[in-house]
């Protein structure tokens, strides 16, 4: 969770300062933070100043906007000729303010990096902020051409630029920044791209017909080859292999590229293989016992459907086999769902994650169909099983692993909560979830507590479900009395501390989990206040982080980086812990 004065803002944190910090802690209401927010309300409040380019120049006819945190209202203006803005009369409040402009990246104030997190700006009744400086970054463009093994340029191929990202759930993923497509000429333009480092891929479109002459071609210098022919029952379909800048199918052949700001880099040239679609074969496989099917069939598709669009593969069950072919290089999840022919038979699930290389059959899987599983619990309320007046709730148990596969596979299983407060889930595959409640009308202020199973609490709401288990001891203890946490942090020379950020996580490392309801990252406001709501009570450290970069504070390897420099406190329920930071 990444919050601000505990309201969401989307930074990315990662290094550890190099800086000394003192810390004082003292429990009370925290007074001197809230009352640096002000009354909400109108007045001849002003804040002014002006957006610049990463080059210092200023940058004229630009769009500001100044958002209000709480209520999402916006105002507007746009800077002059020398790159000047002023809001006057805006309402006291706690506001973040963007600039944005054709052919740059968008800025939030007080941001180190490229879409990193901004300083929140404290408006107070009266109060005149001038001075405030946004830089934006210009937005750099890359040129290249795709090229068949024959070096004969290729049209008609998805590019991707995919920046190395660690997400939400703490995996480290390639995210696609921006996408273009090669006209028929092969060449490429992509605009629009911050500055920073990136991987360049081409997707050509599976299936696509290949020449005698493509086939028989010598290596190309960006290192792509060609397999040789094999002769077998089942003629195998020839094709071009997704591939990273400068011709390798897999990444960890790819090189990164660097891109400045404004700058237009070309050359970024892609040399595509031909590749054999392999074949997928196997057995369903009976849990405990071989299973009579009544009808199956098993699914071949890609294990992130919003990576390469691989055509999802379906093959029939046939006396408890199956074969799927033409299947190119690429990370794949294979499913099965059947039933059993007996009479009210369980239905029987079975999942398996495969890479595909090129033309390298998988023959000899096994597919292990486990009963599906069900899930039924019931909500409290502080204790109570009555469900708050005029409240609707809803919850959701969202897949960390599934059993027989290797990583988060399938979506989120919604569900709903009936008005006695119970709720239910069906046909759930076997696996790890963490329990999720989400706010719906009427709810707001109540916050997860707790998950208890058989009377005992587990970590960071995550659930094991075994294959045909049906629990029904699920407790989803919710609560509208938590903890808080405000603080200030200010420099040697008693100045407000902007550019640093603050991590309250739980002192138990048990609780370390990418998932973890405990782990919070807050960026001070221009006066150095912060505040952390909905705290669950317990132990926490403290630390503060000096040019964050990215989700990195989201692993546990880096929060016990930080355990050295950091400081106990303790957060009581309904109760507020005040803290004074200084960075030397």
């Amino acid at each position: 969770m990444l919050a601000s004065l505990g309201r969401a803002v989307t930074p990315a944190l990662c290094a550890i300062a190099g800086s000394t910090f003192f810390l004082s802690i003292i429990l009370g209401l925290g007074g001197a933070v809230q009352s640096a927010l002000g009354a909400v309300s109108r007045g001849t409040q002003t804040i002014s100043g002006s957006v610049t380019s990463d080059d210092g120049r200023p940058v004229a006819f630009a769009a500001v906007r100044l958002v209000d945190v709480d209520t999402s209202k916006t105002f507007f203006a746009e800077t002059d000729a020398d790159g000047h803005f002023s809001f006057v009369g805006p309402h006291a409040a706690l506001y973040s303010l963007v600039a944005s402009k054709s052919g740059f990246v968008a800025a939030t104030y007080g941001e180190f990096r490229v879409r990193g997190a901004g300083t929140p700006i404290v408006l107070s009744v009266g109060e005149v902020l001038d001075g405030l400086t946004i830089r934006v970054r210009r937005e750099a463009v890359i040129f290249g051409t795709v090229r068949r093994p024959d070096g004969v340029p290729l049209g008609a191929v998805v590019v991707r630029v995919l920046e190395p990202t660690i997400v939400s759930s703490g995996r480290r993923e390639l995210l696609a920044v921006r996408t273009g497509v090669t006209d028929d000429r092969g060449a490429y333009e992509i605009a629009g791209i911050p500055p920073g480092q990136y991987f360049v891929k081409a997707v050509p479109a599976v299936g696509i017909p290949i020449s005698l002459s493509e086939i028989t071609a010598r290596p190309t210098d960006a290192g792509a080859h060609v397999l040789p022919v094999v002769s077998q029952s089942h003629a195998r379909l020839q094709g071009y292999a997704a591939s990273y800048y400068p011709g390798s199918i897999h990444a960890s052949g790819a090189e990164m590229i660097s891109v400045l700001a404004g700058e237009r880099r070309r050359g970024i040239d892609i040399g595509l293989t031909v590749v054999y679609g392999a074949s997928v074969e196997g057995r369903i496989v009976g849990h405990g016992s071989p299973p009579v099917l009544r009808s199956g069939e098993v699914v071949l598709a890609p294990s992130d459907p919003y990576q390469d669009p691989i055509a999802v593969k379906r093959a029939k069950v046939s006396f408890d086999t199956f074969a799927i072919y033409d299947v190119f290089p690429g990370d794949y999840v294979l499913r099965a769902s059947t039933r059993s022919s007996l009479v009210d038979g369980p239905e029987l699930r079975a999942s398996a994650r495969i890479i595909v290389t090129a033309g390298a059959d998988h023959k000899g899987i096994n597919l292990v169909l486990l009963p599906a599983s069900s899930l039924r619990g019931t909500l409290t309320f502080d204790g109570s099983a009555k469900m708050p007046p005029e409240a609707s709730f809803s919850i959701s148990l969202d897949p960390v692993t599934i059993e027989g596969g290797d990583g988060a596979v399938g979506l989120p299983v919604r569900g709903d909560v009936l008005p006695d407060g119970s709720f239910h889930f069906t046909s759930v595959w076997p696996g790890r979830y963490r329990i999720v409640f989400m706010l719906t009308s009427g709810s707001e202020g109540w916050v997860t507590k707790s998950v208890t199973v058989e009377g005992r609490e587990v970590e960071n709401c995550l659930l094991d479900i075994g294959p045909g288990e049906h629990r029904s001891d699920v407790l989803l203890n919710l609560t509208a009395r938590m903890g808080r946490v405000v603080g200030t942090l200010r420099d040697s020379m008693d100045q407000p501390a902007t550019k640093y950020t603050v991590i309250l996580f739980p002192s138990n490392r048990a609780s370390w989990s990418p998932l973890s309801r405990r782990t919070v990252a807050v960026r001070p406001t221009n006066t150095g206040a912060f505040s952390v709501d909905r705290v669950p009570f317990g132990d926490y450290l403290l630390a503060v982080v000096d040019d964050p970069a990215s989700n990195e504070w989201l692993l546990p390897d880096f929060l016990e980086t930080l355990v050295p420099m950091s400081t106990t406190l303790t957060v009581s329920n309904q109760a507020t812990t005040e803290v004074r930071l200084k960075v030397k």
